[in-house]
């Protein structure tokens, strides 16, 4: 297990009366790369200045994993405060050599070239631009060589021109690009962009409290409530039952001569247009959404949303108590099942990924790292936890068995571990594999996981090198091939969130020619993809006529060659024919009389047993949905 890089309890940080700068503070720091996020005054700097005992609590405790250093001590910390804590009598060039672990001049000028800052090495702090400042601060962080750096707004005075350039110089260090050396990083920023695109873990503060500790994609697309969320970009928050929340690039508006909402006023920002409008009541809402073609003041308009338009989620019309789609025939089911995940202590985690044993079992991750098991009528069987779930939670799940292997084996997407971890049904470990990186048989963030008939399995990640990874059967679980590539483009994904194996038609499946196939969850290109198993493109599924998706986050085949989705920014699960074709939809019951159906939310995973059971890990509900047929 991965120790933190720094564990908090109960910490406070006194300020003016009534309004202390940290307010008890506990959370836990893993390894990696953290962005800390706030508004101003929400205590970012104080608590970095705790992290690295430049302040002390007056209260609580702190363990840190690496000792504070400030003179390169290898492996130690170092600290570049908000002010950037440069020394007015030293050169911009012995700012470098004084940090160095070994003096190494041509290393020092090498990183100042970098920093764009060659020119000025004789130089002093006073006679440098802000934005010089600023760049000198960093590359002597660099040049300590200590493994934990933690950074105060580090680029808040950098010309915007040069920020892609400096980012990159700065991950190329901590991701080890060019010594092979790993380093983690905690950084306080304001840009939510810079947040989302260059941490793994996330902190956000208000008023000195934690509002939230945890992966920066769960804030991103799970926000506790809209203020947090909004710190990593424009968030709209829907109010239709259980709070959702949908970010504007995730949402259109589109010319409709009858539509129910009128344009007040629009401006647009770039890659976020903010519209006001009114609905028939009178009622004025504000939208953050995708640009589009000019909206006049008084133009009637409709949102394009997944399962139901945002104006009849503004106006309270609600679903249909057949679950169904606004875009799709509805499913009934013969019954409809809900059980609340168990807690975790105070916790009530949510579920995220669902795989189906061989006694028609659904084992299912959660968010405090967990694998539950549970029977075909719900009964919880056993559970065991991740081997570690510091940095954050696993995604993906399936039970398979490898030919010539006895016993059914659990294969996890370990999502923020960057590897799969295989178990035994019991929960005992088997074997792991993968680091972070982008070499085959490594990962940045694996979060789909499946098998064919041969135990080969299929991997699928995300993180800007998404790619769906083959690997050998147990126990040599080798990389094959990869299939796909991160992009927009046929064949690229935009994470690839969910894969199916399909089986040749001439083994019962749907192949053509008696050739097996793969399709691709491609979650944020709204489209599932096919492949040959040999990764050649053939494809988006439906061709021309491809259903809409919103978010598809997993892909399960059923027995039958159903294909079940589970759309994240829809709310809805849909169903396909192989080809393509659309069965139906369903989305809940927004009527139910006992309060316990209702809609879905943000449903992340699902699997179908052998009855044709649909497990769904109803993820924003916090619970288990099973649609009994």
């Amino acid at each position: 297990m991965t120790a933190p890089l720094f564990t908090l309890s109960h910490v406070s940080l006194p300020g003016r009366p009534g309004r202390p700068r940290l307010d008890d503070v506990s959370l836990t720091i893993p390894p990696g790369v953290t962005a800390v996020v706030g508004a101003s005054g929400a205590g970012k700097s104080s608590l970095l200045e705790v992290l690295v005992g430049f302040e002390a609590p007056s209260s609580g405790m702190i363990k840190r994993g690496a000792p504070p250093s400030g003179d390169g001590e290898a492996g130690g910390l170092f600290w570049v405060p908000s002010d950037l804590g440069l020394w007015p009598g030293e050169t911009v060039m012995g700012h470098l050599l004084a940090v160095q672990p070994e003096r190494d001049e041509a290393a020092a000028e090498a990183l100042l070239d970098r920093f764009g800052l060659a020119g000025v090495a004789d130089r002093r702090p006073g006679t440098l631009s802000a934005g010089e400042r600023s760049r000198l601060a960093l590359a002597r962080a660099v040049a300590s060589g200590a493994g934990v750096l933690v950074l105060d707004e580090p680029l808040a005075h950098v010309d915007p021109a040069a920020l892609p350039g400096l980012w990159a110089v700065l991950r190329e260090h901590w991701d080890g690009t060019a010594d092979g050396v790993r380093r983690s990083v905690v950084f306080a920023i304001h840009d939510p962009a810079a947040a989302l695109r260059e941490s793994t873990h996330c902190v956000a503060l208000a008023d000195g409290r934690v509002r939230f500790a945890g992966p920066t994609t769960e804030l991103h697309e799970n926000p506790p409530d809209r203020a947090t969320g909004a710190l990593l970009g424009p968030l709209n928050e829907l109010p239709d039952g259980p709070r959702r929340f949908v970010r504007a690039e995730r949402l259109e508006l589109a010319p409709q001569a009858d539509g129910p909402l009128t344009v007040v006023r629009t401006a647009p920002a770039g890659p976020v247009t903010t519209t006001e409008l009114t609905d028939p009541a009178g009622t004025r809402t504000v939208l953050h959404h995708r640009p589009g073609p000019p909206l006049p003041v008084g133009a009637r308009v409709a949102t394009r949303l997944a399962f139901a338009l945002l104006a009849a989620v503004l106006l309270g019309v609600a679903a249909g108590c057949d679950g169904g789609g606004a875009d799709g025939p509805a499913l009934r089911f013969a019954e409809v099942r809900v059980r609340a995940t168990p807690n975790a202590g105070p916790q009530l985690p949510a579920p995220r990924g669902v795989g189906i044993g061989p006694g028609n079992e659904a084992y299912v991750l959660d968010d405090a790292g967990r694998v539950l098991v549970f029977s075909p009528e719900g009964e919880e069987l056993r559970r065991w936890d991740m081997p570690s779930n510091v940095q954050g939670n696993p995604e993906g799940i399936c039970v398979y068995r490898p030919p010539g292997v006895d016993e059914w084996l659990v294969a996890v997407a370990d999502t923020h571990y960057h590897r799969v971890v295989l178990f035994t049904t019991a929960g005992e470990v088997v074997t792991e594999w993968g680091v972070e990186g982008d070499e085959p048989g490594n990962f940045r963030f694996p979060v789909a996981v499946t098998a064919d008939d041969a135990g080969r399995l299929y991997v699928g990640e995300y993180g800007g090198n998404d790619r769906v990874q083959v690997f050998s059967p147990h126990p040599e679980n080798a990389p094959l091939r990869s299939i796909g590539s991160f992009g927009t483009g046929p064949g690229q994904f935009s994470r690839a969130s969910g894969v199916a194996w399909v089986p040749p038609a001439s083994a019962g499946g749907d192949g053509e020619s008696g050739d097996a196939f793969v399709l691709v969850a491609d979650a944020f290109g709204d489209r599932i993809q096919r492949f040959t198993t040999e990764g050649d493109y053939r494809g988006v599924l439906g061709g021309d006529d491809a259903v809409s998706l919103h978010s598809p986050y997993d892909l399960a085949r059923a027995a039958d060659g159903t294909l079940w989705i589970p759309e994240y920014h829809g709310g809805r699960i849909t169903a396909l024919r192989a080809d393509g074709t659309l069965l139906g939809r369903w989305s809940g019951d927004a009527d139910s009389s006992d309060g316990r159906t209702g809609p879905l939310v943000t449903p992340w995973g699902l699997d179908v047993d052998r009855t044709g059971r649909v497990w769904i890990a109803d993820t924003g509900n916090r619970r288990l949905v099973t649609l009994v047929p």
